[in-house]
């Protein structure tokens, strides 16, 4: 009976087999969403994520809470996050980026004719001689940032190489 198939044994392998082609067809998807993964301060990148699912899905992910926004796009209102503030402050200066108004203690109002807002920091004597630091607004539209979708697109050729 030294001929007999161990079918057990067959069917083990080929479950690794197929274990081993989605990692390595995982990691390659990953790594490509990275890539194209617009760079903030970082927390978007770290938050691309992979499962197999039931050794036969590859799942692809970013648990970011504005992820969805920077692939598709949309508006921005004040008032709907966390914060119930009436305008978004949005960082026109190098020195606020990164910030926010409540980080500065000097900061002004500035309102315009046409009705734009700005906040605004006195940096010398004359009335002149002032930062405008964020441009206040009731809601932004911003445009998509795709990263998932060219991820995928760029990543499945090198999954079909590498599992030649």
């Amino acid at each position: 009976m030294k001929d007999q198939w161990n079918i057990q044994g067959v069917l083990n392998g080929q479950d690794q087999h197929l274990q081993d082609q989605l990692e390595i067809a995982s990691e390659i998807l990953l790594s490509e969403i990275k890539y194209f993964t617009p760079v903030d301060e970082g927390n978007l990148l770290s938050k691309n994520q992979k499962e197999i699912i039931d050794n036969k899905q590859i799942r692809v992910f970013n648990n970011a809470i504005y992820a969805a926004q920077r692939e598709w796009g949309g508006v921005i209102t004040a008032g709907t996050g966390k914060k119930k503030a009436k305008y978004l402050s949005i960082p026109i200066h190098k020195l606020s980026k990164g910030k926010e108004p409540g980080d500065f203690d000097d900061l002004f109002l500035i309102k315009k004719k046409d009705g734009e807002m700005f906040l605004a920091q006195q940096t010398g004597k004359t009335k002149r001689s002032i930062k405008y630091l964020f441009v206040l607004k009731k809601s932004v539209r911003q445009t998509a940032t795709p990263f998932m979708r060219p991820g995928l697109e760029s990543a499945w050729p090198k999954i079909q190489k590498a599992l030649k």
